[in-house]
C-alpha cells in the first residue's frame, strides 16, 4: 500500500481501533488520517463509514479499504468480502477501485519468517456505483471479488511461475542499525558498532548493506517533517565466509565505506530533485 500512496495521492486508510494503540506507529498513523473503527460495534463503525463517505465526497480522498476485513492466512484464496468498503462507495455514489496484490508466497506465517521475495500490484478498472441503492451490495460485492479473484490467480501464476524449484521459507534475515542509534546529522554516517558484524561473521552469512537517503524533510529541533521521499538503495552483499572475529575491524571499514558513497549519491539524487525554495533541513553540503 505504502509503495503506491504517492500515485494515488489524497487517501485515507480504514483499520480496527486495535492499530491506534500499537505506538508510536498508531500515532503516526493517526497524524497521518487514518480512520479508525471499533469491529466489535457495528452501531458506530456504520456511524464513523458514513462520515467518511461524507469527507470522501466533498473533499475529495480516496479511502483505501481491506474488503476481506482481517489477514487472510491462505493465499490460495480470498477471505468473504465485508460490506463497508462498498456501502460507503454506494452512499457517495463513487466507485470502487480494484487492487489486487499478488500472494506473499515469501513469508513463513508458521514460523513468522521471510525470505526475499516480491509482489506484483496490479490496479483494475474502477467499477461505477452511480444510481446504485443499499440493495445492490451484494451484486456489487460479486461483481469486484469476480474480477479480483481472476486477476489474483493470473499474478499468482506469474509470480510463482519465475521462482527455482527448490525454493524454502525457510531461513530469515537480521536487520540491524550499524550506528547503534539515530544519527541526527544528515551530512555524515555515525561510527559503526560492531555487533552487526560479530553476528554475520560468526554465523558466516553475508551482509546486505542498505542505504536510506537523507530524511531532509525532517526539522529535529522543532520536532516537524514536510512533505518529502525517501530513496532506499539495497548494495551487493558482502561475504564474511571465512572470516573470524580479527577481521571485523577490515569488515567494519570495507562496508561504511560502500555505504557512504551511496549514502552521497542518493543526496545530491534527492536534494538535486527538490525546488529551489524548498525548506531543507539538511545542508546538503
Amino acid at each position: 500500500m505504502f509503495n503506491i500512496w504517492e500515485v494515488v495521492d489524497k487517501m485515507s486508510v480504514i483499520a480496527k481501533k486495535e492499530i491506534f494503540y500499537v505506538w508510536p506507529f498508531g500515532l503516526a498513523a493517526y497524524l497521518a488520517g487514518v480512520v479508525f473503527i471499533d469491529r466489535n460495534n457495528s452501531k458506530k463503525s456504520k456511524e464513523q463509514l458514513s462520515i467518511t463517505s461524507d469527507i470522501m465526497l466533498n473533499q475529495k480522498v480516496k479511502i483505501w479499504l481491506f474488503p476481506e476485513g482481517t489477514r487472510n492466512k491462505n493465499y490460495t484464496q480470498m477471505l468473504p468480502f465485508k460490506k463497508g468498503a462498498f456501502a460507503m462507495a454506494i452512499l457517495a455514489q463513487v466507485p470502487v477501485i480494484p487492487v489486487v496484490f499478488s500472494p506473499y508466497y515469501f513469508i513463513n506465517r508458521k514460523k513468522h519468517l521471510f525470505k526475499k521475495g516480491h509482489v506484483i500490484i496490479q490496479c483494475l478498472a474502477p467499477v461505477p456505483t452511480k444510481g446504485m441503492t443499499l440493495e445492490d451490495i451484494p451484486k456489487l460485492i460479486e461483481q469486484v471479488r469476480g474480477s479480483m479473484e481472476s486477476t489474483y490467480d493470473k499474478l499468482t501464476n506469474e509470480v510463482f511461475s519465475g521462482l527455482p524449484k527448490d525454493y524454502q521459507h525457510t531461513f530469515t534475515k537480521i536487520w540491524l542499525f550499524p550506528e547503534g542509534t539515530r544519527n541526527k546529522d544528515f551530512t555524515k554516517l555515525l561510527p559503526f558498532k560492531k555487533g552487526a558484524f560479530n553476528i554475520a561473521v560468526a554465523a558466516q552469512v553475508p551482509i546486505i548493506p542498505v542505504v536510506f537517503s537523507p530524511y531532509y524533510f525532517i526539522n529535529r529541533p522543532k520536532y516537524i517533517f514536510n512533505k518529502g521521499h525517501v530513496v532506499i538503495q539495497c548494495l551487493e552483499a558482502v561475504p564474511t565466509e571465512g572470516l573470524t572475529m580479527d577481521d571485523v575491524p577490515a569488515l567494519i571499514d570495507r562496508v561504511r565505506s560502500t555505504m557512504e558513497m551511496a549514502y552521497k549519491e542518493l543526496s545530491k539524487e534527492v536534494l538535486s530533485s527538490l525546488p529551489p525554495d524548498y525548506p531543507l533541513y539538511c545542508n546538503p553540503n
